[in-house]
């Protein structure tokens, strides 16, 4: 599902069939219709949000130094919600840390709520993720890992900063321009529509079958 694993399997594997589409999305009808605000998020808005399950490759300590230095703490709440080990210090009145696992039927709120989302991630060769910030039409500032640049191609849904930079994320977070939040949640919208519509993985799967019938033509038997 990422196009430079893609191409590293084209290039290794010259003489297998290699085929690309694009990740599908994350949303189910559960996430989609959720209604269940999380108890730790009652009268929270606007806040800066980073969801899923702690893993180190995912920078989240990488956020929480950054948003300490950064200005924005004077404006937004951060909110990391999701389950794992976080290896630094959270405990701090701007810092809102919700170490679970959060059932689907939070999601909505949590995204609805939230004044952009923040993917830090050091590294990721293919993930979900953008699909579910989009789906909720939310500005993002992203890592410029591969996979995440090679999704969000021209979007203006994002900021982009250089991975494992704690300066370059505290950048990203000082100049996020609020005054275009509007903009941006319509340019996520689009994004959603344009990379994870049931329509297009359905187009992407119908074209890799045909490919593959081309090839291996399929013999019907009574």
């Amino acid at each position: 599902n990422g196009r430079n694993q893609f191409h590293t399997l084209r290039g290794r594997y010259q003489n297998k069939l290699t085929f690309f589409g694009k990740f599908p999305t994350l949303i189910t009808h559960k996430i989609a219709d959720g209604k269940i605000e999380p108890p730790e998020l009652k009268g929270e808005k606007d806040y800066i949000l980073f969801f899923g399950r702690i893993e180190e490759y995912k920078g989240v300590e990488l956020l929480v130094e950054a948003y300490l230095k950064s200005s924005i703490r004077k404006k937004c709440k951060l909110v990391i919600a999701g389950k794992g080990e976080i290896n630094t210090e959270t405990n701090h009145p701007d810092i809102i840390c919700i170490n679970r696992y959060i059932d689907d039927d939070e999601v909505a709120p949590l995204y609805q709520n939230a004044a952009l989302v923040v993917y830090p991630y050091i590294s990721a060769t293919q993930s979900g993720v953008l699909s579910v910030a989009s789906y909720f039409k939310k500005p993002m500032i992203v890592s410029d890992v591969p996979f995440f640049i090679e999704t969000i191609g021209d979007s203006r849904c994002c900021k982009i900063f250089h991975k494992s930079s704690i300066s370059s994320l505290t950048s990203a977070l000082d100049f996020f321009d609020f005054n275009e939040i509007s903009s941006m949640s319509k340019a996520s919208e689009e994004l959603y529509n344009n990379q994870y519509a049931s329509s297009m993985l359905r187009d992407e799967l119908m074209q890799i079958y045909d490919e593959l019938d081309y090839f291996y033509p399929i013999k019907l038997t009574n």
